[in-house]
């Protein structure tokens, strides 16, 4: 009987270090219920002459505060030049070819007369030559303010100019907020993603210091703050960047390849792919793709389909 009792009292106690198997659900990083979802990838063609963005970011301005107010939710794809443009609109509120403008007529080199008078096509015949250059910059201010009230037989001076200056920087920095305040969201498109090698240094490869990850592509890859699309990949580092082995800082990819579809998620990142036709869906029943569109801003604003990022994870 002693030892019965013993048994009992072993088993209860001396077995304390046996620990029961829990069962131990993943979270969904999603704020999606199951289903069917696709990711609609609106590329906008962004214009490379001053001319021509000028004109696209009238028209921007315009789509952004008729989405806000007719709550629209999009995703815009950018080729890299548009962000490098928008990058100097946040710092500055102008455009890189509108600098010439915020400087003192009288500095001008021949080189800069020159570029500024190609902005405006036009020439004024003065006895003050500083007062030609002024009258170009404050004419080319007026026009992207859409004002009418230039006189050419005006004197003008600096101070006239950096009010005019005032005013664009402040219509810009309402253009930033208006795209902050709405439901648009941006991803850059990076069509080339490699650095530019010498052909004799070609065999050597930068590190990617994080990770100790052998890869040629660009550093400047890691920076951008807003979600990416990256175009013509290696297969070596389509693997790494799909595997996590390479970290590129930004909590959404996008991969265009020619294999797979679908979706991949690693401690925080979001991994896309599109252009291929194997299905790779990490969680069942969330069936999540990614389609890519040509369009305009005047179809866009006509036309929403899709999911937005902000839907599918928050934030």
């Amino acid at each position: 009987m002693r030892k019965i009792v013993a048994l009992v009292l072993l088993f209860l106690f001396g077995c304390s270090n046996i620990v029961l198997k829990k069962e131990v659900k993943e979270k969904i990083p999603f704020k999606i219920k199951k289903g069917d979802y696709k990711i609609v990838l609106n590329h906008i063609k962004y214009p490379t002459k001053y001319e021509e963005k000028e004109v696209f970011f009238k028209k921007f301005d315009l789509f952004l505060k008729k989405s806000l107010l007719e709550n629209k939710k999009d995703i815009i794809l950018f080729d890299m030049s548009f962000f490098k443009d928008y990058e100097e609109i946040e710092n500055s509120g102008l455009l890189p070819e509108e600098k010439i403008l915020t400087k003192v007529a009288s500095s001008l080199n021949e080189e800069e007369k020159k570029k500024l008078l190609e902005l405006n096509k036009k020439k004024y015949i003065e006895k003050d030559p500083v007062q030609v250059i002024l009258k170009n910059q404050i004419l080319k201010l007026k026009n992207i303010l859409e004002d009418s009230t230039f006189d050419e037989s005006k004197i003008y001076t600096e101070l006239d100019k950096e009010e005019l200056i005032n005013l664009l920087r402040n219509k810009r920095k309402i253009l930033t907020k208006v795209i902050k305040k709405s439901k648009i969201e941006m991803v850059a498109l990076i069509k080339n993603p490699y650095k530019k090698i010498d052909k004799i240094k070609r065999k050597y490869y930068t590190k990617d210091i994080n990770l100790n990850v052998k890869t040629d592509l660009r550093e400047d890859i890691k920076k951008y703050k807003y979600p990416i699309l990256i175009e013509n990949l290696k297969d070596s580092d389509f693997k790494l960047i799909s595997n996590s082995e390479i970290n590129l800082n930004n909590k959404i990819i996008i991969l265009k390849n020619s294999k797979y579809v679908g979706y991949d998620y690693y401690k925080g990142n979001y991994i896309f792919y599109y252009g291929g036709v194997e299905k790779h869906y990490l969680y069942n029943d969330y069936n999540i793709n990614v389609i890519y569109k040509d369009v305009t801003l005047r179809k866009l604003l006509r036309n929403s389909e899709g999911i937005t990022f902000k839907e599918l994870i928050g934030g």
